[in-house]
């Protein structure tokens, strides 16, 4: 049972950032998250230790994140699905870190059920994939339940993405394979650090703009 007050909350137009999660050695969720989405924004971030650019609506997204994870904190459920889970507890902002991965993070949420089990949930301030996770966001949450398996000693089988404006909320198995694979993209992403091989960037950035905060610094290469 996780007990209240277990977890301590703990050039150009790009500057370097000075965040420990960049300079610090060990990873986060969002390089795993990043690596997914385009490996080099990890690269920008982990390597070229550069910080991306933000627009207004990154920004304003982030301000109602924080929003609805204080509503939840008031009681005030935001995960408008009928997920059918008997809940004994909730906990918030959890810090994670584990040694053996070398990876740290906060967790959003926490729901423990009356049966012992522990399901990780994020809040994203953006929409869906026509109604199905962005594959980045499910590796993230992948690695924050590769770290409560290290810090509780438990497995993790679901977890749960509330896609904030459309107030969706997707629920789905973690199976062995995609810790395996999320596994794999950590090891390929210390690698690249090791390295300092710059990656192959994702195809659809050479027809349109993507919003990664790095796009116009991409395409100067």
């Amino acid at each position: 049972m996780v007990r209240r007050g277990l977890w301590r909350k703990r050039s150009l137009k790009y500057r370097s950032s000075e965040s420990t999660d960049i300079s610090e050695k060990y990873l986060a969720p969002t390089d795993v998250k990043q690596y997914v989405f385009c490996p080099r924004v990890t690269y920008f971030t982990r390597v070229m230790r550069l910080k991306p650019v933000m627009g207004s609506q990154q920004e304003a997204g982030k301000k109602t994140h924080k929003k609805l994870t204080d509503l939840e904190k008031r009681r005030q459920s935001v995960l408008k699905s009928d997920l059918n889970l008997d809940i004994r507890n909730k906990e918030f902002e959890i810090s994670l870190k584990c040694h053996e991965l070398e990876m740290h993070g906060r967790l959003d949420m926490l729901l423990e059920t009356k049966d012992g089990e522990f399901i990780p949930v994020e809040f994203k301030s953006m929409i869906s994939r026509k109604g199905q996770l962005h594959v980045d966001h499910k590796y993230q949450l992948v690695t924050l339940s590769l770290l409560l398996e290290c810090n509780l000693g438990c497995i993790v089988r679901r977890g749960i993405i509330h896609y904030i404006p459309e107030e969706l909320t997707i629920q789905f198995p973690i199976s062995h394979s995609i810790k395996r694979r999320t596994k794999f993209v950590m090891k390929s992403i210390q690698n690249m650090i090791l390295s300092g091989n710059i990656p192959d960037g994702r195809r659809e950035c050479s027809m349109q703009k993507v919003g990664c905060g790095f796009a116009d610094y991409c395409r100067d290469l």
